[in-house]
This record gives C-alpha cells, sequence and structure tokens, in this order.
C-alpha cells in the first residue's frame, strides 16, 4: 500500500450546488439530519445499510476557516491568531493542475452525488479531503448558506473501492436571515455562554470563532460558533441572539537513551530504550515530543550525551518514563495510521500535573488529552498527574496511560462531540484497544489501582477490562447500563478484542480495521455509525471478507439494534 497524502482544497465555488431537480418530497420534509447514503459505480444512489445519525457538530478550529469579519476583542479576552492550526495544508482545487486525474474524477463524482442529496438552498464548504492506506478517498464538508456554515453539520463523503458514499439529506429550512446584525456580536455570544456554564470570563482566550446557523425547532437560528480555551480548558460553544445552545469541555480524561520501567513499576528490573532527540540530546525534546512545564516551556531533566537513567522514583525518573513511553506508542501507531500519524507534531508532554476540570475540581488522578487549537502553541498536550495514592497511582510511569491518551490524537482527528456519551464510548474504546492490541494484555494501567481504589474495575490490578468474558461487558447488557462513558467503553474494546480473537481475523487485522474505522466515523458518531464504521473500514481494507464475521460477532456482544437491517454481503467487494 502506498503512504498517504493529503489533498486538502477549496471547492467552496465549484461545490456550489443547483436547486433546480430537487425531489418535491425532499421540499416537504422538516428536519436537516441526514442518514449514509451509496451511490453505485454507474452513478445510482441507495440508502447505506444502518440507521441514521443525529446531526453532527463541525471539526474543530484547526480544520476550519476563520471567521469572515474581525473581531473585536473586549480587553478581558485575548485573541490568539493564528494558534488554532497545528499544521498548515496546501489548498487544492479541482482546476489545479497538480491535482491527479484520479483525484479530480472521484472528486467530481462526490460533487455530483452532493447535488443529489444536498437542499438547493444549501452550498458546501469543503474542510479537508485526504486518501487513507487503503487508497479510499474521504472528504470532509460542512453545509453552508450564502456562505454561513450550519452549526453542528460536518459532514464526511467517502470513495471506496470505486464507489461514492455521501450522507443523504433528508430535508433542511431555509434561516431567517444570515444578514450581520442578526447575529449579534461575537463577544455578547461569548458572555452569555461563560456566565450561563458559570465560568471565568477573565481567563477566555478566543481561538476561533464564526457565525453560524443552528438548527432549532425546525428554524435555522442566527448564532455564532467559537473555539476559546477558558480556566485552561478548550470549549466550544454555540450561543446567540435566541440563547446559549451549547457549551462543551473538549477534554479528553485520561539519539539518546532512557532507562525506564518498559511497562510499570511492577517490572523488576529498568530497560535502555532508544531515543532519537533534537540537538544535543541533553534534553526531552524531539520531532515527535516535547516534555513541557504548564506553562509550555521545556522541562524535565538533562543529560550528557541524551542519557537519561534517573533513578526509579524520583520525579526525574516519571518524566523520562513518559517521554520514552509515548515514543515507544507512536512508532507502533505510525505503521497503521498512515495519513495524520505526523499532524500536528511534537506532542506537547506534561508530567506531575494538576489538572482543573470542568466542574472546577483540582486534581492530580487524570490523564488528559487537550487538543492543539487550545493551545498557545499550536499542539496538542498530554498530561498526566502522579495520582494521590488513594484513587490512582504511578500514572506516569505506567506505559498504559500515556499511550490512552496518544490515541485520543487519533480518535480526536474525525470523532469531537465529547458530550455525546456514544462518541465518549467510541474515543475511550478505541484508545483502550489500541494499547491492548500493541501489548497483548487486555487489563489496562494494572499499576495504576490501588488495592483500596473504587475508581477501577479490578481494585489493585486494572482500570480497564479487555477481555469481555472478563468484565461483563457487552453493550446494552445489565452490567453496561450501570456504568458511565469510561467503563461502558470495555464493551466496545471488547468487541475489538473478540474480532482479534477470531481465526479468520486476527489481531493485526482488527486493528487495521480498528484504525482505518476512524476515517468512516463522524465528528457526533453513534454506536450505530461505529458499526458503519467498522464494515466499511473492512471494505476499504480487506474488500469486506471479514463482513459478515464483524456482523456476526457484533450481534454477540449486544449491537441487535445497531445491526437491524444490515446485510453483510453488501460490503463484499465483488
Amino acid at each position: 500500500m502506498r503512504l498517504a497524502r493529503t489533498i486538502s482544497f477549496v471547492l467552496v465555488s465549484l461545490l456550489a450546488l443547483s436547486c433546480a431537480k430537487k425531489d418535491e418530497e425532499k421540499k416537504d420534509k422538516k428536519s436537516g439530519a441526514a442518514k449514509p447514503t451509496e451511490t453505485t459505480k454507474d452513478g445510482g444512489s441507495t440508502a447505506a445499510p444502518g440507521p441514521a445519525a443525529p446531526p453532527v457538530p463541525p471539526a474543530p478550529a484547526g480544520e476550519r476557516p476563520t471567521a469572515a469579519a474581525p473581531i473585536s476583542q473586549p480587553a478581558s479576552i485575548v485573541l490568539v491568531p493564528g494558534a488554532a492550526n497545528c499544521k498548515a495544508q496546501p489548498k487544492l482545487s479541482l482546476t489545479d493542475p497538480e491535482l491527479g486525474e484520479r483525484d479530480r474524477h472521484d472528486l467530481s463524482r462526490i460533487r455530483d452525488a452532493l447535488a443529489k442529496e444536498i437542499p438547493g438552498h444549501l452550498e458546501v464548504r469543503v474542510v479537508d479531503a485526504h486518501r487513507d492506506l487503503s487508497d479510499s478517498l474521504h472528504v470532509d464538508f460542512v453545509p453552508t448558506v450564502q456562505g454561513v456554515p450550519l452549526c453542528g453539520e460536518s459532514q464526511r463523503a467517502h470513495v471506496v473501492h470505486g464507489e461514492v458514499i455521501v450522507p443523504r439529506w433528508t430535508a433542511s429550512v431555509a434561516p431567517k436571515s444570515t444578514e450581520d446584525e442578526a447575529f449579534g456580536t461575537q463577544e455578547s455570544a461569548l458572555r452569555a455562554a461563560v456566565i450561563h456554564a458559570s465560568l471565568d470570563l477573565a481567563t477566555a482566550e478566543v481561538r476561533s470563532a464564526e457565525r453560524c446557523l443552528a438548527l432549532e425547532n425546525g428554524a435555522l437560528e442566527p448564532a455564532w460558533q467559537i473555539f476559546a480555551r477558558i480556566d485552561g480548558l478548550p470549549y466550544r460553544i454555540v450561543s446567540g441572539p435566541g440563547g446559549v445552545r451549547e457549551v462543551e469541555a473538549q477534554v479528553l480524561h485520561a539519539a539518546g537513551t532512557a532507562t525506564v520501567y518498559r511497562r510499570n513499576v511492577l517490572e523488576s528490573a529498568t530497560t535502555p530504550f532508544p531515543l532519537d532527540l533534537d540537538g544535543d540530546g541533553t534534553r526531552l525534546s524531539s520531532a515527535r515530543f516535547k516534555l513541557v512545564d504548564k506553562a509550555g516551556a521545556l522541562a524535565g531533566p538533562t543529560a550528557a550525551g541524551g542519557v537519561f537513567a534517573p533513578e526509579p522514583g524520583t520525579p526525574e525518573f516519571t518524566d523520562v518514563s513518559m517521554f520514552a513511553h509515548a515514543e515507544e506508542m507512536l512508532a507502533w501507531f505510525a505503521q497503521y495510521t498512515g495519513f495524520g500519524a505526523a499532524d500536528c507534531l511534537p506532542i506537547e508532554l506534561e508530567a506531575h500535573a494538576t489538572v482543573i476540570l470542568p466542574n472546577k475540581k483540582e486534581s492530580s488522578n487524570n490523564a488528559v488529552y487537550l487538543a492543539a487549537w487550545n493551545q498557545k502553541s499550536g499542539n496538542p498536550r498530554i498530561a498526566l498527574g502522579d495520582g494521590d495514592g488513594n484513587t490512582l497511582q504511578n500514572i506516569g510511569t505506567d506505559f498504559d496511560a500515556v499511550s490512552h491518551e496518544l490515541g485520543h490524537h487519533f480518535v480526536y482527528r474525525v470523532v469531537k462531540a465529547l458530550d455525546f456519551e456514544p462518541s465518549l464510548v467510541i474515543h475511550e474504546g478505541l484508545a483502550d484497544f489500541f494499547v491492548f492490541a500493541y501489548t497483548g494484555d487486555t487489563c489496562l494501567g494494572e499499576s495504576l489501582c490501588p488495592e483500596s481504589s473504587g475508581a477501577c474495575i479490578l481494585p489493585g490490578r486494572c482500570l480497564r477490562i479487555g477481555d469481555s468474558d472478563v468484565s461483563g461487558m457487552k453493550f446494552h447488557n445489565e452490567t453496561y447500563a450501570k456504568y458511565s462513558y469510561h467503563a461502558k467503553s470495555q464493551a466496545l474494546s471488547g468487541f475489538l478484542i473478540a474480532l482479534g480473537r477470531e481465526p479468520t481475523i486476527g489481531v493485526d487485522d482488527a486493528t487495521k480495521i480498528a484504525f482505518a474505522s476512524i476515517e468512516f466515523l463522524k465528528a457526533k458518531s453513534t454506536l450505530a455509525d461505529f458499526v458503519l464504521a467498522i464494515l466499511l473500514a473492512d471494505k476499504a481494507a480487506f474488500k469486506g471478507v471479514h463482513a459478515c464475521a464483524i456482523v456476526a460477532k457484533a450481534k454477540e456482544h449486544g449491537l441487535n439494534e445497531e445491526t437491524l437491517g444490515v446485510d453483510c454481503n453488501a460490503y463484499v467487494v465483488p
């Protein structure tokens, strides 16, 4: 398989869609929801198997244009220009001579398929397009009205083995107004949201803001979509004259040598781990990671000749362990991810972190992933606390902790609705599975759990478990219903582990399918979207040879409603 490449482009004018031939049936409907559609090779359209998903929120600031008009900032709000984007992408259009004929052809087919599905008063703003390792094309786009995007309507279209897959829009409504005065000011929208959520306006740093149209009770209401860092945490806000609609914290919990424990402090001996470091190798800094303090300055020990061998049990040992473990896990991720493996690097690593959570409480019992747009450096950050010894412990020295958070880095490229439980279950389950797949151990964080801790599924042993036979966790069963999304995610990782144990699939193919499935998810993904994504990933990577085994295993793990009406043979490439 060839390396994936980015073909990010702008097609606003070329993808402005005509309303001349819209079906009368579409005009009569009142919902803005979309459902998957497959367009066959001969140009016809059929509904793709699987239930429809609700409208989804757009990608974060790093993947969207900034506001069309300059933003006037009150004294208490600081605009940090440029920090939203962690990677400048070349912009190509269908008329660009550098665009290959095959890419041009596939993009034209997506344009034509969307023209049949998008209501006539909508246009399309393309945010990004790229091919993955299976050579499937993925296009992110946002519907707009007179250039104003719809809040929460980021969508994806795909070309998989020559077939076009686009969302089918059941209907939409025209906005009341797109005149500037209808939106109010960005400042008033932000103030209202901050007051509504009891946050501190004085700490707000706006990273990007743009006018958008929010679907509310069958009408498109003018609003502002704002990405801001408040109290040190990233928030997505949708607010306008009609009220505050969303205030969503974008937080996900959880050449030298480094001599560390390969997995955790339960091992009897440390192991040397090779490092490829920046400069003279005296600091924990590479092209991939930088160990930093809370303010973002380089932190941690120095070592002559790049040889880091601090004494176990010291803060410096934790620093070196976190850095070495992150390097090892990213090297493994790179063989599966292709596109996106180098996005937003270097990632900042903060050890000994005390995290202020959205509930205002400070905690050292946490591991969090913070998206790039939240950071002044424009790079994402993984912050690990030390644990208080009662709830959690050894967070910075346990391989699984930083590796799990690194998994969020890749999932967050697509799945961004962090106030929606099914999306959180997908996030946590995939991040856990990636660790299980690499280590071969379905006990996550075996050194993290004090005997008395109530935070661990198996006190004193495992934070979470990826074996459904041990955890008893399957989708929608009695055990599943008792827990929050962190514990519920064991049903998803357990399902993927079970796929890996299928003799006809194996761990390596299951891992490739899991990684590829991210491309077929949405910003706000349901469990039905996850099933569909797994099937499309198998179709893209393996021509659907595992499709029927996947559906059977999904049903065995409780995904009966999500597989209702799904014909596995529809995902097999002839």
